[in-house]
């Protein structure tokens, strides 16, 4: 799949309502979504809700941290999507 073309964007309520599940990383993240979408929340996980074998509960935003935090994130998210796809099919 090639995402070179997405950016980020401000999540609206029509693209919840499109969504069968919406991941984030954070349980922060999840909780502010629910109370500004109340109606979906039921279509919030986190990134490691599939992943249990996981040692993380939720995956921390390495923003403004050195390349290797990055890396290492990167490789847990990476095991995640595999576990989230593994679940879907």
């Amino acid at each position: 799949i090639d995402i070179s073309g997405h950016r980020s964007c401000l999540l609206k309520a029509d693209m919840m309502q499109n969504a069968d599940k919406v991941f984030v990383m954070e349980q922060d993240d999840k909780e502010i979504l629910s109370d500004y979408f109340p109606t979906f929340k039921h279509k919030l996980y986190l990134i490691t809700d599939f992943s249990p074998n996981s040692q993380f509960n939720e995956i921390v935003d390495p923003i403004q941290g050195e390349i290797e935090e990055y890396s290492n994130i990167f490789t847990i998210i990476d095991g995640c999507v595999k576990d989230i796809i593994k679940n879907l099919m």
